[in-house]
């Protein structure tokens, strides 16, 4: 799936060891630096701790790094994912929501994990809950896998982990007007992450009503007919364009790590906004 960018110099979406990926900021810096990328934005998952650290730590970066975050929140009743870039501790509103989106997050695996339990599969929460900030059902499908419950992290989703899985738990998420309403006042761009992913090819049209700034257009779930689509919506809506390739780390030889962002074209155009 998806399609190839050429000469893409900025990956605007991946993760770190701040949310689920597996590597840290520095060491995500090198691997795209060797790709001679000129830019990149690690979108942690509901916190802007990477933010903080990555602005404290400057010297040991050599990528232009934009803040960036990816914000987990509902549009007309459908999960939805925001990119936020530009975005900082400065942003009270940001930084309260997401201690207690955390606590939500904390909740929601030990929920998770008790439901498991009553069927007899021992998790032991502190895996989790001690090792990582930011506890997502990936780190659930992980210690899934590392306890022989699930042979891959696919199948750990699939077999106990989807919405339709009787150990799947809900979590309360801000509405993405409001979310959007909210940072108006600051000098962010906002971006739809992964839309086909989130609404499918039939509701794309739902784009023109969330008042934001730009279109993940460029995204591995994407095929060339989808990233048409999503260029097409971005001209003739006057919304950005951004892209990137989500990457988190955890597969081996991933196909995606330099394949999907911006050209020097469209980076341009997105650095003047």
């Amino acid at each position: 799936m998806g399609g190839k960018v050429n000469n893409i110099v900025a990956d605007l979406h991946m993760h770190s060891t701040f949310s689920d990926g597996k590597f840290s900021p520095e060491q995500i810096d090198a691997l795209f630096c060797n790709l001679n990328f000129q830019a990149i934005s690690i979108t942690d998952h509901d916190t802007l701790d990477h933010v903080n650290y990555i602005s404290k730590n400057k010297d040991k970066f050599s990528l232009d790094i934009i803040p960036g975050v990816e914000i987990s929140c509902k549009f007309d009743g459908i999960d939805m994912h925001l990119l936020v870039y530009f975005a900082d501790k400065s942003i009270n509103f940001l930084t309260d929501y997401f201690k207690s989106y955390r606590l939500l997050r904390i909740h929601r695996v030990e929920e998770i994990i008790s439901k498991l339990r009553k069927d007899g599969v021992a998790l032991n929460s502190k895996n989790i809950l001690d090792n990582f900030n930011n506890p997502s059902r990936l780190h659930v499908a992980q210690e899934l896998v590392s306890s022989g419950y699930a042979k891959s992290i696919k199948l750990a989703f699939k077999n106990f982990l989807i919405k339709s899985s009787k150990y799947y738990v809900p979590i309360n998420k801000i509405s993405l007007p409001d979310l959007v309403d909210c940072l108006k006042p600051f000098d962010c761009l906002t971006s739809i992450a992964h839309p086909i992913i989130s609404l499918g090819k039939k509701k794309l049209d739902l784009i023109l009503n969330m008042n934001i700034d730009g279109v993940e257009s460029f995204h591995p779930s994407h095929d060339l007919k989808d990233e048409a689509i999503l260029l097409s919506i971005c001209k003739e809506n006057n919304l950005l364009v951004t892209g990137g390739s989500d990457f988190h780390g955890w597969n081996k030889n991933d196909s995606r790590l330099g394949r999907y962002g911006l050209d020097n074209s469209k980076f341009k155009t997105f650095q003047l906004n």
